[in-house]
């Protein structure tokens, strides 16, 4: 679940990067 959290935050982050 931890790994789960660390890509969201990656993921989150790249999703901000696009905007």
């Amino acid at each position: 679940m931890e790994k789960s959290k660390f890509y969201f935050s990656i993921f989150s982050r790249r999703w901000v990067d696009s905007l």
